[in-house]
């Protein structure tokens, strides 16, 4: 797997193999990141604004008019007529480029999207020669080796960049790139720039009806960093190389109504961010966890009772299913997980305090309740 973690630690809610003394890579409820802060709270969970919003950008593709044909008369299929004599964009990255105001939607009309334009970048000159800011994977596999005697497997180090080299080279790592922040040399991580609270819709009658397909193109298939207010809903997102939808230090989003499979590390990953609801997603196929809301914003730190003021990430009527972990989360502060589906999957939950490099540890104030987590310990 692309994060080559090769660390073995015996602790609850983790698995481990050990084969001929050497710690083998397994997965577990951390990745790596560049160095991440918390955003200052001051967002809120976005709404989502219906298919009717004034402020708009419409992406098709040749298939679209034959889909929407064959759509159920009624006003749904009407509406995607409409949108459908507005569409000027082929691309949801050109689209989202095109923002010039903030709370605008991208209406994707049903069709399979490959960002085909984005997919072929290959990084040149100064995208090419970034250091990366990633923490050495086997930091934690050498300690335990040294008190262990195991030995570590050499692996090499798992890509992640800094902001600023997000934005300079945004298809180095993304498919599709949502970058809020303009400002990266000040202090602040707040979304301040005309992209912020978008909205990526499927205007399909269900998610399948629109598929943005990475084909392993790029590490991320959709990153929003610093995305504070940013809305995804309605479409399949498949075969990225580590994340199918990556949210960063965003304070405010809402994923609703997404499929996340076939991913090879994580179908939705959060981290480090606020003011965040998962709801209504199915997440299967995927390397490592369904749902992964990793270092979410330690609202509760100070508190020395089970009492919260309140939760930074809500996860909801959502299935993750026929995934190496349902749901994972090193650091999963002030998550709030209920009547949710976690079946069919190598491990049911792990959430853990252990991976290091992740803001928020030790975990504390999470709350599970009404999920159903059965069948599971698949091979």
């Amino acid at each position: 797997m692309r994060t080559a973690r090769t660390f073995l630690v015996l602790i609850a809610l983790l698995s481990s193999v050990v084969v001929g003394g050497v710690v083998t890579a397994s997965s577990a409820s951390a990745h790596e990141e560049r160095e991440a802060g918390f955003p200052d709270g001051t967002g809120v969970v976005p709404t989502y604004l219906g298919l009717s919003n004034a402020r708009y950008r419409v992406v098709c593709t040749s298939a679209s008019a034959s889909k929407i044909a064959a759509m159920p008369t009624g006003t749904l299929k009407v509406r995607n007529q409409q949108l459908l004599a507005k569409c000027r964009y082929e691309s949801i990255q050109d689209a989202i480029n095109s923002i010039t105001q903030p709370k605008t939607s991208v209406y994707v009309l049903p069709g399979t999207y490959t960002e085909s334009k984005y997919a072929a970048i290959k990084p040149e000159g100064y995208c090419a020669n970034i250091k990366t800011e990633s923490k050495d994977p086997l930091q934690l596999a050498q300690f335990i080796g040294s008190i262990t005697g195991l030995q570590t497997e050499s692996a090499s180090s798992p890509i992640a960049l800094s902001y600023p080299d997000q934005v300079r080279c945004p298809h180095n790592l993304n498919l599709i790139a949502l970058l809020g922040d303009s400002t990266p040399q000040d202090d602040s991580i707040r979304c301040d720039n005309a992209t912020c609270g978008t909205q990526i819709v499927g205007t399909g009658s269900k998610p399948s009806d629109v598929v943005i397909d990475n084909r392993f193109s790029k590490l991320n298939a959709i990153r929003a960093d610093r995305a504070g207010g940013v809305v995804m809903r309605n479409f399949t997102v498949q075969q990225a190389e580590f994340n199918a939808v990556y949210v960063l230090e965003t304070d405010g989003f809402l994923i609703d109504e997404l499929v996340a499979r076939g991913n090879d590390e994580y179908g939705i990953l959060a981290f480090a961010s606020d003011h965040g609801l998962i709801q209504n997603v199915d997440a299967y196929y995927n390397g490592d966890s369904g749902i992964y809301p990793g270092s979410a914003s330690d609202l509760n730190a100070d508190s020395k009772t089970t009492a919260v003021s309140r939760y930074a990430i809500e996860i909801r009527n959502s299935k993750s299913h026929d995934n190496t972990l349902g749901y994972s989360g090193t650091a999963g502060n002030s998550v709030y997980a209920h009547h949710n589906q976690f079946y069919d999957n190598a491990t049911g939950i792990a959430t853990d305090s252990l991976f290091p490099g992740h803001p928020g540890l030790p975990q504390d104030h999470a709350r599970w309740s009404h999920n159903e987590v059965f069948s599971n310990n698949s091979n």
